[in-house]
């Protein structure tokens, strides 16, 4: 009996972890060490990327559609992720997290500028646009993709409140703000405009937000 990896390419049999080197034996290849971490981030990114593709062209999704796409089996999904929601969050997810890291300069304003500067950016690439917007028109009609978009907010939210609780724990931020308001209302201009396209996504729009965030809901 065969099994398939990364591509489909068939082996005799499935590899073994090695506990003393933290890397895999690849029983086909003669039972010589392979470090595979490398390869399944490849092939992880090769998924993601195919995934959000298909996403941002309006694509019927499923999992054969991004096996197919990704040029690899179909197990190789199921066995990173259940179901195709979850590649669509973890690949909305990658993608945000290339284009907006959390900033650690030292001050909740500046920290705060700059992520939202990024996130306005990533947010307002013609085919980030596309694909958020047609991601977040499925969300609502009930589909696989309301586990994504909550899967991705979720993410997204708590990586903003990280911020905004170190500038509290430096006494920039008072000790009673619910920081959650300020975190509805930066996500609240992204999505509005995102989605009705009547301003910009802008750096002098994050700028302008977060000013207007730390005069008045966070204002110590």
């Amino acid at each position: 009996m065969t099994s398939k990896g990364v591509g489909g390419q068939a082996g005799t049999s499935a590899p073994r972890w090695d506990e003393s080197s933290g890397r895999r034996q690849d029983d086909a290849a003669g039972g010589g060490i392979v470090d595979i971490h490398r390869r399944d981030e490849a092939a992880r990114e090769t998924i993601l990327n195919a995934c959000t593709g298909l996403v941002r062209d309006g694509r019927h999704l499923t999992m054969e559609a991004i096996a197919q796409a990704a040029g690899v089996g179909k197990q190789t999904l199921y066995r990173w992720w259940p179901s195709k929601g979850a590649v669509v969050a973890e690949a909305m997810n990658r993608r945000a997290h290339t284009r907006a890291r959390v900033p650690d300069t030292g001050t909740v304003h500046e920290d705060l500028t700059t992520f939202l500067a990024d996130t306005f950016a990533g947010a307002a690439q013609s085919a980030n646009q596309r694909m958020l917007r047609r991601i977040m028109a499925g969300a609502q009609q009930g589909s696989y993709l309301t586990e994504a978009v909550a899967d991705f907010t979720a993410t997204r939210r708590e990586e903003l409140r990280e911020l905004l609780e170190r500038g509290q724990q430096r006494g920039e931020i008072a000790a009673d703000v619910d920081l959650g308001v300020p975190v509805d209302q930066a996500y609240g201009v992204l999505w509005y405009r995102l989605l009705l396209g009547h301003a910009p996504l802008d750096r002098q729009a994050a700028s302008g937000l977060a000013d207007n965030l730390m005069a008045s809901a966070l204002h110590r």
